[in-house]
Protein backbone atom coordinates (compact mmCIF):
# COMPACT_ATOMS: atom_id res chain seq x y z
CA UNK A 1 0.00 0.00 0.00
CA UNK A 2 1.20 3.21 -0.69
CA UNK A 3 0.99 5.87 1.81
CA UNK A 4 0.76 10.11 0.72
CA UNK A 5 0.33 13.01 3.33
CA UNK A 6 -2.60 14.60 0.58
CA UNK A 7 -5.99 14.38 2.82
CA UNK A 8 -7.21 12.32 -0.50
CA UNK A 9 -5.13 9.90 -0.43
CA UNK A 10 -5.90 9.13 3.55
CA UNK A 11 -9.44 9.02 3.11
CA UNK A 12 -9.76 6.76 -0.27
CA UNK A 13 -7.09 4.32 1.51
CA UNK A 14 -9.87 3.86 4.65
CA UNK A 15 -12.48 3.80 1.44
CA UNK A 16 -10.48 0.98 0.25
CA UNK A 17 -9.96 -1.34 3.71
CA UNK A 18 -13.94 -0.41 4.09
CA UNK A 19 -14.63 -1.69 0.65
CA UNK A 20 -12.24 -4.74 1.70
CA UNK A 21 -14.50 -5.73 4.93
CA UNK A 22 -11.56 -4.63 7.07
CA UNK A 23 -12.09 -2.47 10.34
CA UNK A 24 -9.33 0.82 10.23
CA UNK A 25 -9.59 0.35 14.23
CA UNK A 26 -7.94 -2.65 14.38
CA UNK A 27 -4.72 -1.64 12.65
CA UNK A 28 -4.45 1.54 15.29
CA UNK A 29 -5.50 -0.98 18.45
CA UNK A 30 -2.32 -3.80 17.46
CA UNK A 31 -0.33 -0.83 17.03
CA UNK A 32 -1.10 0.14 20.77
CA UNK A 33 -0.62 -3.80 21.89
CA UNK A 34 3.24 -4.05 20.56
CA UNK A 35 5.50 -3.32 23.32
CA UNK A 36 7.64 -0.43 23.53
CA UNK A 37 10.81 -1.15 21.90
CA UNK A 38 13.62 -1.47 24.75
CA UNK A 39 16.72 0.82 24.09
CA UNK A 40 19.83 -0.72 23.85
CA UNK A 41 22.75 -0.37 26.48
CA UNK A 42 25.28 2.32 25.00
CA UNK A 43 27.95 -0.36 25.26
CA UNK A 44 26.31 -2.96 23.60
CA UNK A 45 25.21 -0.63 20.89
CA UNK A 46 28.64 0.56 20.16
CA UNK A 47 29.60 -3.51 19.87
CA UNK A 48 26.79 -4.24 17.35
CA UNK A 49 27.95 -0.68 15.27
CA UNK A 50 31.39 -0.49 15.18
CA UNK A 51 32.31 -3.94 16.52
CA UNK A 52 33.92 -3.16 19.91
CA UNK A 53 33.31 -2.16 23.32
CA UNK A 54 32.18 1.56 24.30
CA UNK A 55 34.81 2.95 26.65
CA UNK A 56 34.27 1.13 30.53
CA UNK A 57 33.92 4.48 33.14
CA UNK A 58 36.41 4.62 35.64
CA UNK A 59 33.89 3.40 38.37
CA UNK A 60 33.86 -0.19 36.23
CA UNK A 61 37.46 -0.34 35.36
CA UNK A 62 38.34 -0.47 39.37
CA UNK A 63 35.57 -2.87 40.07
CA UNK A 64 36.81 -5.51 37.30
CA UNK A 65 40.52 -4.79 38.73
CA UNK A 66 39.04 -5.60 42.22
CA UNK A 67 37.06 -8.19 41.41
CA UNK A 68 39.92 -10.20 39.24
CA UNK A 69 42.71 -9.45 42.05
CA UNK A 70 40.57 -11.01 44.39
CA UNK A 71 39.91 -13.96 42.33
CA UNK A 72 43.53 -14.24 41.59
CA UNK A 73 44.21 -14.26 45.60
CA UNK A 74 41.09 -16.72 46.42
CA UNK A 75 42.61 -19.32 44.34
CA UNK A 76 46.09 -18.86 45.43
CA UNK A 77 44.95 -19.12 48.79
CA UNK A 78 43.10 -22.86 48.47
CA UNK A 79 46.01 -24.07 46.00
CA UNK A 80 48.84 -23.43 48.85
CA UNK A 81 46.16 -24.46 51.20
CA UNK A 82 45.45 -27.81 49.79
CA UNK A 83 49.37 -27.98 49.18
CA UNK A 84 50.70 -26.94 52.54
CA UNK A 85 48.20 -29.87 54.03
CA UNK A 86 49.18 -32.81 51.96
CA UNK A 87 52.58 -31.64 52.38
CA UNK A 88 52.00 -31.62 56.18
CA UNK A 89 50.28 -35.09 56.35
CA UNK A 90 52.61 -36.99 54.30
CA UNK A 91 55.83 -35.46 56.37
CA UNK A 92 54.07 -36.11 59.79
CA UNK A 93 53.24 -40.29 59.35
CA UNK A 94 56.75 -40.41 58.79
CA UNK A 95 57.80 -38.28 61.47
CA UNK A 96 55.19 -39.87 63.90
CA UNK A 97 57.01 -43.53 62.58
CA UNK A 98 60.47 -42.84 63.05
CA UNK A 99 59.31 -41.74 66.93
CA UNK A 100 57.78 -45.65 66.98
CA UNK A 101 61.20 -47.11 65.35
CA UNK A 102 63.12 -45.34 68.01
CA UNK A 103 61.33 -46.26 70.87
CA UNK A 104 61.20 -50.00 69.81
CA UNK A 105 64.87 -49.97 68.88
CA UNK A 106 66.13 -48.77 72.07
CA UNK A 107 63.29 -51.07 74.08
CA UNK A 108 65.05 -54.40 72.15
CA UNK A 109 68.69 -53.19 72.30
CA UNK A 110 68.13 -52.67 76.23
CA UNK A 111 65.82 -56.35 76.40
CA UNK A 112 62.98 -54.47 78.19
CA UNK A 113 60.56 -57.17 77.43
CA UNK A 114 58.12 -56.18 80.29
CA UNK A 115 57.12 -53.82 77.85
CA UNK A 116 55.23 -54.51 75.27
CA UNK A 117 55.01 -51.97 72.57
CA UNK A 118 52.81 -53.08 69.12
CA UNK A 119 54.59 -51.78 65.98
CA UNK A 120 51.08 -50.83 64.38
CA UNK A 121 50.74 -46.92 64.59
CA UNK A 122 47.28 -47.26 64.33
CA UNK A 123 47.04 -49.51 67.60
CA UNK A 124 47.84 -46.17 69.37
CA UNK A 125 44.95 -44.00 68.12
CA UNK A 126 42.71 -46.36 69.69
CA UNK A 127 44.07 -46.12 73.17
CA UNK A 128 42.04 -44.87 76.00
CA UNK A 129 43.72 -42.19 77.79
CA UNK A 130 42.34 -43.61 81.15
CA UNK A 131 44.19 -45.69 84.14
CA UNK A 132 42.52 -48.75 82.00
CA UNK A 133 45.42 -48.40 79.22
CA UNK A 134 48.95 -49.03 80.58
CA UNK A 135 50.64 -46.10 81.10
CA UNK A 136 53.43 -47.19 78.41
CA UNK A 137 50.70 -47.19 75.71
CA UNK A 138 49.48 -43.61 77.08
CA UNK A 139 52.93 -42.41 76.38
CA UNK A 140 53.72 -43.16 72.81
CA UNK A 141 50.23 -42.37 72.04
CA UNK A 142 51.25 -38.31 73.33
CA UNK A 143 54.37 -38.65 71.65
CA UNK A 144 53.22 -39.52 68.51
CA UNK A 145 51.30 -36.35 68.34
CA UNK A 146 53.90 -34.89 70.09
CA UNK A 147 54.96 -32.59 67.04
CA UNK A 148 57.82 -30.65 68.51
CA UNK A 149 60.13 -33.25 69.76
CA UNK A 150 63.38 -33.27 69.05
CA UNK A 151 64.93 -36.61 67.84
CA UNK A 152 67.06 -36.80 70.38
CA UNK A 153 64.34 -36.61 73.00
CA UNK A 154 62.28 -39.41 71.55
CA UNK A 155 62.92 -41.45 74.18
CA UNK A 156 63.48 -39.36 76.72
CA UNK A 157 60.46 -38.01 76.38
CA UNK A 158 58.51 -41.41 75.93
CA UNK A 159 59.97 -42.83 79.13
CA UNK A 160 58.84 -39.64 81.52
CA UNK A 161 55.71 -38.99 79.72
CA UNK A 162 55.16 -43.16 80.98
CA UNK A 163 55.92 -42.50 84.53
CA UNK A 164 53.69 -39.13 84.45
CA UNK A 165 50.64 -41.32 83.75
CA UNK A 166 51.94 -44.54 86.00
CA UNK A 167 52.41 -41.80 89.03
CA UNK A 168 49.31 -39.84 88.93
CA UNK A 169 50.68 -36.53 87.19
CA UNK A 170 47.26 -35.41 86.84
CA UNK A 171 47.16 -34.57 90.67
CA UNK A 172 50.70 -33.51 90.79
CA UNK A 173 51.20 -29.99 92.60
CA UNK A 174 53.59 -28.61 90.13
CA UNK A 175 53.63 -29.93 86.63
CA UNK A 176 54.20 -26.92 84.49
CA UNK A 177 55.42 -28.25 81.38
CA UNK A 178 54.90 -31.51 81.21
CA UNK A 179 53.27 -33.57 78.27
CA UNK A 180 53.77 -30.03 76.49
CA UNK A 181 55.80 -28.77 73.28
CA UNK A 182 58.48 -27.30 75.84
CA UNK A 183 62.03 -28.62 75.66
CA UNK A 184 62.31 -32.00 78.27
CA UNK A 185 64.90 -29.67 80.11
CA UNK A 186 62.15 -27.34 80.90
CA UNK A 187 59.56 -29.53 82.37
CA UNK A 188 58.83 -29.00 85.93
CA UNK A 189 61.66 -31.20 88.09
CA UNK A 190 63.58 -32.47 85.02
CA UNK A 191 67.61 -31.72 86.23
CA UNK A 192 69.79 -31.14 82.96
CA UNK A 193 73.41 -30.54 82.68
CA UNK A 194 76.05 -29.28 80.14
CA UNK A 195 74.24 -26.46 79.22
CA UNK A 196 70.72 -27.77 79.81
CA UNK A 197 70.39 -29.93 77.10
CA UNK A 198 71.44 -33.34 78.30
CA UNK A 199 68.90 -35.38 81.50
CA UNK A 200 70.50 -35.90 84.14
CA UNK A 201 68.18 -36.28 87.08
CA UNK A 202 64.52 -36.17 88.21
CA UNK A 203 63.38 -34.24 91.63
CA UNK A 204 59.80 -34.09 92.22
CA UNK A 205 60.28 -34.22 95.90
CA UNK A 206 56.79 -33.55 97.91
CA UNK A 207 54.74 -33.09 94.29
CA UNK A 208 51.35 -35.53 95.45
CA UNK A 209 53.05 -38.42 93.54
CA UNK A 210 50.81 -41.83 94.14
CA UNK A 211 51.28 -45.07 92.83
CA UNK A 212 53.59 -47.73 92.39
CA UNK A 213 57.21 -47.55 91.29
CA UNK A 214 56.98 -48.58 87.67
CA UNK A 215 59.60 -50.88 85.68
CA UNK A 216 60.49 -47.92 83.50
CA UNK A 217 62.29 -46.31 85.91
CA UNK A 218 64.88 -48.44 84.67
CA UNK A 219 64.83 -46.91 81.23
CA UNK A 220 66.39 -43.93 82.82
CA UNK A 221 69.69 -44.90 81.98
CA UNK A 222 71.36 -41.95 82.43
CA UNK A 223 70.11 -40.35 85.23
CA UNK A 224 72.32 -40.02 88.25
CA UNK A 225 69.83 -38.32 90.92
CA UNK A 226 66.53 -39.17 91.89
CA UNK A 227 64.69 -36.96 94.67
CA UNK A 228 61.07 -38.47 95.02
CA UNK A 229 60.59 -38.14 98.99
CA UNK A 230 57.26 -37.12 100.82
CA UNK A 231 55.18 -38.50 98.35
CA UNK A 232 52.18 -41.25 98.56
CA UNK A 233 54.45 -44.22 96.85
CA UNK A 234 53.53 -47.60 97.40
CA UNK A 235 54.57 -50.93 96.89
CA UNK A 236 58.30 -52.82 96.40
CA UNK A 237 61.33 -50.50 95.23
CA UNK A 238 61.76 -52.75 91.50
CA UNK A 239 65.33 -53.46 92.14
CA UNK A 240 65.89 -54.88 88.57
CA UNK A 241 64.95 -51.54 87.54
CA UNK A 242 67.07 -50.07 89.43
CA UNK A 243 69.83 -52.00 88.90
CA UNK A 244 70.05 -50.62 84.95
CA UNK A 245 71.00 -47.09 85.97
CA UNK A 246 74.34 -47.68 86.48
CA UNK A 247 75.15 -44.32 86.70
CA UNK A 248 72.50 -43.31 89.78
CA UNK A 249 74.21 -41.59 92.53
CA UNK A 250 71.69 -40.14 94.68
CA UNK A 251 67.78 -41.88 95.65
CA UNK A 252 65.64 -40.36 98.31
CA UNK A 253 62.33 -41.68 98.18
CA UNK A 254 61.98 -41.79 102.18
CA UNK A 255 58.57 -40.90 103.51
CA UNK A 256 56.44 -42.72 101.74
CA UNK A 257 54.52 -46.14 101.91
CA UNK A 258 57.22 -47.93 100.59
CA UNK A 259 56.99 -51.93 101.50
CA UNK A 260 58.98 -54.68 100.92
CA UNK A 261 62.65 -55.33 101.61
CA UNK A 262 66.05 -53.18 100.23
CA UNK A 263 66.34 -54.44 97.12
CA UNK A 264 69.63 -56.00 97.02
CA UNK A 265 70.35 -54.94 93.42
CA UNK A 266 70.76 -51.35 94.65
CA UNK A 267 74.33 -52.89 96.44
CA UNK A 268 75.58 -53.30 93.20
CA UNK A 269 75.48 -49.68 91.85
CA UNK A 270 79.33 -48.45 92.50
CA UNK A 271 78.09 -45.00 92.04
CA UNK A 272 75.54 -44.79 94.74
CA UNK A 273 76.68 -42.59 97.26
CA UNK A 274 73.17 -41.36 99.05
CA UNK A 275 70.15 -43.77 100.03
CA UNK A 276 67.20 -42.44 102.12
CA UNK A 277 64.74 -45.14 102.66
CA UNK A 278 63.64 -44.11 106.01
CA UNK A 279 60.00 -43.46 107.06
CA UNK A 280 58.16 -46.40 105.35
CA UNK A 281 57.48 -49.97 105.51
CA UNK A 282 60.77 -51.46 104.44
CA UNK A 283 62.11 -54.34 106.38
CA UNK A 284 64.33 -56.95 106.38
CA UNK A 285 68.51 -56.83 105.89
CA UNK A 286 70.18 -53.96 104.87
CA UNK A 287 72.12 -55.08 101.72
CA UNK A 288 75.33 -52.55 101.61
CA UNK A 289 78.08 -53.21 103.80
CA UNK A 290 80.52 -50.15 104.77
CA UNK A 291 84.13 -50.33 105.15
CA UNK A 292 86.77 -47.75 106.14
CA UNK A 293 88.10 -47.08 102.58
CA UNK A 294 84.14 -46.42 101.47
CA UNK A 295 81.94 -45.11 104.30
CA UNK A 296 83.77 -41.32 103.99
CA UNK A 297 81.59 -40.84 100.75
CA UNK A 298 78.64 -42.82 101.22
CA UNK A 299 75.77 -42.00 103.31
CA UNK A 300 72.49 -43.76 104.09
CA UNK A 301 69.04 -43.71 106.00
CA UNK A 302 67.44 -46.17 106.61
CA UNK A 303 65.00 -47.14 109.70
CA UNK A 304 67.12 -49.12 112.00
CA UNK A 305 63.65 -50.64 113.94
CA UNK A 306 62.71 -52.31 110.97
CA UNK A 307 65.72 -53.06 108.80
CA UNK A 308 68.68 -54.59 110.39
CA UNK A 309 71.79 -54.67 110.04
CA UNK A 310 75.29 -55.82 111.13
CA UNK A 311 77.41 -53.75 113.15
CA UNK A 312 80.68 -54.69 111.04
CA UNK A 313 78.30 -53.17 107.55
CA UNK A 314 76.79 -50.33 109.40
CA UNK A 315 79.47 -49.02 112.20
CA UNK A 316 79.27 -45.49 112.45
CA UNK A 317 76.47 -45.08 109.89
CA UNK A 318 73.99 -43.27 110.76
CA UNK A 319 70.16 -44.42 110.90
CA UNK A 320 66.94 -43.65 111.75
CA UNK A 321 64.17 -45.07 113.91
CA UNK A 322 60.68 -44.54 112.88
CA UNK A 323 59.50 -41.15 113.65
CA UNK A 324 63.00 -40.43 114.89
CA UNK A 325 66.84 -40.69 114.58
CA UNK A 326 69.51 -42.57 116.35
CA UNK A 327 72.94 -43.87 116.18
CA UNK A 328 73.92 -46.88 116.42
Amino acid sequence: MITSNHPQDHLEDILEVTEAGEDPTEFKDEEAKQPAKPQKNPLFRDVEETGRWGELQRKEIYGVLICGTLFVILVAAIFFWISFSTTKESSEVPHARAKLDTVLGILQERNHTSIEMPSDMSFYTNVVDDESSPAYHRAMKWLLSDTLALHDEYFLRFVLSSLYFDLGGEAWKNSTNWLTGAKTCDWFGVECAFGNEHFQGLNLDNNHLMGTLPSTIGLLNNVSNIWLSDNALHGPIPGAAFAKLSKLAVLFVDNNRLSGTVPAELGNLSNLGLLYVQENNLSGQWPFCLNNETKHYKKYGFDSDKITCSVDCCEDISCYESFGESNL
